[in-house]
C-alpha cells in the first residue's frame, strides 16, 4: 500500500482516514456524554467550564486533524513531483532519441545530397566534354571575338577547357574561351575551376619539360667536359712521352756526336796522309746530330711547360665538371 493509500484509496477512506474520522466522532460523543451525564460532568463542575475543556480538547483535536492534512497535502506534492520528475525523464528520453533519429535522418539526406551533386558533376564534365569533341572540325567564314579580332575561313581544330585551337586564313590560332561569343561560351558551359585545374597541369608539363630540357643540357656538358678532359689527359701523357723520349735522347745523342768527332778527326788524318777522306759527309753527320742534340734540349723544358699548362687546365675542367654533377644531383633529387 502506498503513501496516498494511508489516507484514500478506489474503495473508500485509507487507514489514516479512518481513524481520523473515529477521533472525529469520539470527540463529539465524548462531548455528548460531558454535556449530558453530571457523573462526568467534573464533579459538581459548572457546565460553562466543561464546555470550555471540551472546546479546547476539540480545537486539539482540530489542529491535529490539520496537521495530518498538511502532512497529506506534502505527500501528494511529493508524488506529483516524482511524477512530473519521471515524466520529464521519459520526455527527454524521447527527445535524445529524436534528435538522434533526427541526425541519422540529416547524414543520410547529406549522403544523398553529395550522392546527387557528384552525378550532376559528372553529368556537366559529361556534356562538356561532349560539347568540345562536337566542336571539332566545325568551319565558319568569320569568327569574331571579343576583344575585337576577327578570323576568317576558320577551322576549329581542338577544343579544350582553356582554348579553342582553329585554322584560319593567316595561320594557326589558340583562341581563349572566355573570348568566345556568348552563344558559344553558353553551348561550351565553362567551368572556372576545370580551367584552372588545364591550366594548372599544363605548368606542370612546362616545368617538366623544362626540367628535363635542363637535365639534357646538363648531361651534354657534363659529357663535354669529360670529353675535354679525357683529351686534355692524352695531350698532357703525350707530351710527358715525348719529354721523356728527348730527355732519354740526349745522352745518345752526346755519345754519337763523341763518336762522330772521333770518326771525322780519323778522316781528316787520312786526308793530310793523302789517303781517300769522308771528312765532309763526317762533318755533315756530325752537325745533325748536334743540331739534334740542340733540338732535343729545347724540347724538354717545352714539353715540360706544356704538360704543366695541361695540368692546369685538366684541375680547372675536373673542379668545373664536379660542380656540374653535383648541380644535377641536386636537381635529380628536387625532382
Amino acid at each position: 500500500m502506498s503513501g496516498t493509500d494511508l489516507f484514500t484509496s478506489v474503495r473508500g477512506p485509507g487507514l489514516i482516514g479512518t481513524l481520523l474520522a473515529l477521533i472525529v466522532v469520539g470527540g463529539f460523543s465524548l462531548l455528548a456524554v460531558l454535556v449530558f451525564d453530571e457523573s462526568l460532568q467534573g464533579g459538581g463542575q459548572e457546565i460553562e467550564s466543561v464546555i470550555e475543556a471540551d472546546a479546547k480538547h476539540i480545537e486539539e483535536l482540530e489542529g491535529r486533524v490539520a496537521v495530518m492534512r498538511e502532512e497529506v497535502e506534502r505527500t501528494t506534492k511529493f508524488r506529483e513531483i516524482e511524477a512530473s520528475i519521471a515524466s520529464e525523464g521519459i520526455r527527454r528520453d524521447l527527445l535524445v532519441r529524436r534528435r538522434e533519429q533526427l541526425e541519422e535522418e540529416v547524414a543520410a539526406a547529406r549522403g544523398r545530397l553529395c550522392d546527387l551533386e557528384d552525378s550532376f558533376s559528372d553529368y556537366r564534365q559529361s556534356y562538356r566534354e561532349s560539347a568540345r569533341a562536337s566542336m571539332v572540325g566545325r568551319k565558319m567564314d568569320q569568327l569574331t571575338t571579343s576583344d575585337g579580332k576577327t578570323y576568317t575561313h576558320v577551322e576549329i581544330t581542338k577544343v579544350d577547357p582553356v582554348r579553342m585551337q582553329i585554322r584560319h586564313e593567316d595561320g594557326i590560332t589558340g583562341v581563349p574561351l572566355e573570348l568566345l561569343s556568348d552563344d558559344f561560351r553558353d553551348y561550351l558551359q565553362l567551368d572556372g575551376a576545370e580551367k584552372e585545374e588545364r591550366l594548372a597541369r599544363e605548368a606542370d608539363a612546362r616545368a617538366a619539360r623544362s626540367q628535363r630540357a635542363d637535365q639534357r643540357d646538363a648531361l651534354k656538358r657534363i659529357k663535354d667536359l669529360k670529353d675535354g678532359l679525357a683529351q686534355l689527359k692524352r695531350d698532357r701523357d703525350e707530351a710527358r712521352r715525348v719529354a721523356a723520349r728527348a730527355e732519354d735522347a740526349i745522352p745518345q745523342l752526346q755519345l754519337a756526336i763523341r763518336e762522330k768527332k772521333q770518326e771525322l778527326a780519323a778522316e781528316e788524318a787520312k786526308k793530310k796522309t793523302g789517303g781517300i777522306s769522308n771528312a765532309p759527309q763526317v762533318r755533315s753527320q756530325l752537325q745533325q746530330l748536334e743540331e739534334k742534340l740542340r733540338l732535343a734540349g729545347l724540347r724538354g723544358p717545352e714539353y715540360h711547360q706544356k704538360i704543366a699548362e695541361l695540368e692546369k687546365q685538366i684541375g680547372a675542367l675536373e673542379l668545373q665538371l664536379q660542380s656540374e654533377e653535383d648541380a644535377a644531383r641536386e636537381k635529380e633529387f628536387e625532382g
